[in-house]
């Protein structure tokens, strides 16, 4: 009896008294329910939004759906380049009819990229296409060579830096994981909430008819 009086003491400290409809503590409840609402929702949305965030990055390309292209390298392409072929084309025959020359005239050598992995923005693109081959940017003398590339094939590849937007999956993949981190957060606060006003009213209603036993055992002869 003792510690179900000490438990019930405590959570009157935590609680205060049972709100009565009208009250100003009443009041404070529907606003922390409305908050905790809103927050579950905000968790909800967030958490679709983690899930589509690196799906629907725009990728940029340097050339487009041609045989023949021009290529203008800064020092700003450190990463290199992918140049991609249509999915339902040979890559492997692509791939060996394809060259890469600098701006000075050298060959770049392109590395096959036949077995890499399709990514899922790949997947679909109209028309969908994969991996056909990577190079980087080479060096003379000391130096790494900037300006005009020549890129050619007997099929319409598509060339892009491998660090612009869908080159690289680590941006999404961290701004996914930053938005579910948040979606997590709402969710936990929201259910915290809705805890202890559930708790709390339920608490003061047990309080309520606790004292309306106690004063009809009282009256009693």
């Amino acid at each position: 009896l003792a510690q179900a009086t000490s438990a019930q003491a405590s959570w009157q400290g935590i609680c205060g008294r049972r709100a009565e409809p009208g009250s100003m503590a009443h009041g404070r409840t529907k606003i922390c329910l409305a908050i905790a609402a809103l927050l579950l929702l905000v968790g909800f949305v967030f958490l679709i939004v983690s899930g589509t965030v690196g799906r629907n990055a725009k990728v940029h390309f340097d050339i487009s759906d041609s045989r023949s292209s021009a290529l203008h390298v800064t020092r700003q392409h450190a990463c290199g380049f992918t140049l991609y072929v249509d999915a339902a084309a040979d890559c492997n025959a692509v791939y060996a009819s394809t060259n890469v020359e600098s701006a000075s005239g050298s060959p770049v050598h392109l590395i096959n990229a036949c077995s890499d992995i399709q990514e899922q923005w790949a997947k679909g693109f109209n028309p969908p296409i994969r991996p056909l081959g990577h190079f980087f940017l080479p060096q003379e003398n000391s130096s790494t060579v900037t300006g005009k590339y020549s890129v050619g094939s007997t099929a319409p590849v598509w060339t892009k830096d491998k660090c612009a937007p869908g080159g690289s999956s680590i941006p999404y993949f961290l701004a996914s994981v930053g938005i579910f981190v948040i979606a997590l957060l709402a969710c936990v606060v929201s259910g915290v909430l809705f805890c202890v006003e559930h708790c709390c009213v339920g608490s003061g209603k047990t309080d309520a008819v606790e004292d309306a036993e106690s004063t009809t055992a009282v009256g009693q002869p």
